[in-house]
């Protein structure tokens, strides 16, 4: 389509749209493959966009939701990280009187501990 010329979204183009969307297509490679601009494409077709992505994790996010139940080991931790935010990264801790420091803290603490009994 040239410049200037009026867009009339069709159902056509807004499936393909979101197929291409939904596959990771990129917005400018989308673009190309429908000959039209990028500004035109986000105007006319943005919730075709979103709703193929939203169709994507959909189907994807339900597999690996049945495969984590299932007991598949890589797919539970996937899930635990990022859905669950959590991180295969321990910190060391240390507890003193009830209260848990992460070790870099320790000898700031114990430094001032040492102060406050010279006095």
């Amino acid at each position: 389509m040239k410049q200037g010329e009026h867009h009339e979204p069709t159902p056509e183009i807004t499936a393909l749209v979101e197929e291409y969307s939904g596959v990771g297509i990129s917005q400018e490679q989308i673009c190309s493959l429908i000959d039209m601009s990028l500004k035109t494409l986000r105007k006319y077709y943005t919730p075709a966009m979103l709703k193929g992505k939203a169709k994507a994790n959909k189907e994807i996010g339900g597999k690996l939701y049945r495969q984590a139940m299932e007991g598949n080991v890589t797919s539970l931790i996937w899930w635990s990280k990022s859905q669950m935010k959590w991180s295969g990264e321990v910190e060391n801790q240390t507890i003193i009187n009830n209260i848990t420091l992460p070790d870099e803290k320790i000898g700031e603490v114990l430094k001032r501990l040492m102060e406050k009994d010279d006095c």
